[in-house]
Protein backbone atom coordinates (compact mmCIF):
# COMPACT_ATOMS: atom_id res chain seq x y z
CA UNK A 1 0.00 0.00 0.00
CA UNK A 2 1.47 3.55 -0.93
CA UNK A 3 0.54 6.83 -0.03
CA UNK A 4 1.66 9.95 -1.60
CA UNK A 5 3.89 10.61 1.97
CA UNK A 6 5.51 7.49 1.71
CA UNK A 7 8.22 7.07 -0.28
CA UNK A 8 10.40 3.58 -1.21
CA UNK A 9 14.05 3.33 -1.69
CA UNK A 10 16.61 0.80 -2.79
CA UNK A 11 19.96 0.38 -1.92
CA UNK A 12 22.39 -1.56 -4.03
CA UNK A 13 26.26 -2.28 -2.36
CA UNK A 14 28.87 -3.79 -4.22
CA UNK A 15 31.54 -4.65 -2.12
CA UNK A 16 35.08 -4.34 -3.15
CA UNK A 17 37.57 -7.08 -1.75
CA UNK A 18 41.24 -7.80 -2.27
CA UNK A 19 44.82 -7.19 -0.77
CA UNK A 20 45.55 -3.81 0.41
CA UNK A 21 48.48 -3.23 -2.56
CA UNK A 22 45.92 -3.84 -5.01
CA UNK A 23 43.14 -1.43 -3.49
CA UNK A 24 43.72 1.51 -6.20
CA UNK A 25 43.92 -0.68 -9.16
CA UNK A 26 40.95 -2.72 -8.51
CA UNK A 27 38.84 0.14 -7.62
CA UNK A 28 39.61 1.97 -10.80
CA UNK A 29 38.65 -1.28 -12.59
CA UNK A 30 35.48 -1.93 -10.63
CA UNK A 31 34.40 1.71 -11.13
CA UNK A 32 35.08 1.45 -14.57
CA UNK A 33 33.27 -1.96 -15.08
CA UNK A 34 29.93 0.21 -12.64
CA UNK A 35 30.37 3.17 -15.18
CA UNK A 36 30.29 1.11 -18.67
CA UNK A 37 27.61 -0.80 -17.64
CA UNK A 38 25.05 -0.61 -20.43
CA UNK A 39 21.69 -1.84 -20.50
CA UNK A 40 19.35 -3.30 -22.75
CA UNK A 41 16.87 -0.89 -24.47
CA UNK A 42 14.84 -3.48 -25.58
CA UNK A 43 14.14 -4.93 -22.13
CA UNK A 44 12.81 -1.60 -20.98
CA UNK A 45 10.63 -1.77 -24.37
CA UNK A 46 9.46 -5.19 -23.23
CA UNK A 47 8.33 -4.32 -20.11
CA UNK A 48 7.02 -1.17 -20.98
CA UNK A 49 4.58 -2.81 -23.47
CA UNK A 50 4.06 -5.58 -21.36
CA UNK A 51 2.76 -3.16 -18.38
CA UNK A 52 0.46 -0.89 -21.58
CA UNK A 53 -0.93 -4.80 -22.28
CA UNK A 54 -1.86 -5.46 -18.73
CA UNK A 55 -3.57 -1.73 -18.44
CA UNK A 56 -5.52 -2.24 -21.34
CA UNK A 57 -6.77 -5.42 -20.40
CA UNK A 58 -7.35 -4.11 -17.05
CA UNK A 59 -9.85 -1.31 -18.69
CA UNK A 60 -11.39 -3.50 -20.91
CA UNK A 61 -12.30 -5.55 -18.32
CA UNK A 62 -13.88 -2.70 -16.71
CA UNK A 63 -15.70 -1.27 -19.10
CA UNK A 64 -16.94 -4.74 -19.78
CA UNK A 65 -18.12 -4.71 -16.44
CA UNK A 66 -19.64 -1.65 -16.38
CA UNK A 67 -21.73 -2.25 -19.53
CA UNK A 68 -22.73 -5.26 -17.71
CA UNK A 69 -24.21 -2.97 -15.13
CA UNK A 70 -25.46 -0.07 -17.15
CA UNK A 71 -27.68 -3.00 -19.25
CA UNK A 72 -28.57 -4.56 -15.67
CA UNK A 73 -29.67 -1.19 -14.60
CA UNK A 74 -31.60 -0.58 -17.92
CA UNK A 75 -33.34 -3.88 -17.58
CA UNK A 76 -34.40 -3.26 -14.03
CA UNK A 77 -35.61 0.42 -14.65
CA UNK A 78 -37.76 -0.84 -17.67
CA UNK A 79 -39.62 -3.61 -15.84
CA UNK A 80 -40.20 -0.77 -13.06
CA UNK A 81 -41.42 1.48 -15.77
CA UNK A 82 -43.99 -1.29 -17.20
CA UNK A 83 -44.89 -1.63 -13.80
CA UNK A 84 -45.69 1.56 -13.13
CA UNK A 85 -47.49 2.03 -16.08
CA UNK A 86 -49.44 -1.41 -16.27
CA UNK A 87 -50.99 -0.10 -12.60
CA UNK A 88 -51.33 3.45 -13.85
CA UNK A 89 -53.29 2.54 -16.99
CA UNK A 90 -55.38 -0.38 -15.23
Amino acid sequence: HESPDMVMWGYYLTVLDCTNGDHAREKEGLLKGLAGTQYDPAYFAAYAQSEQQKANRSWADHNARMRSNQAAFDASQAAHRDMVNGVNDA
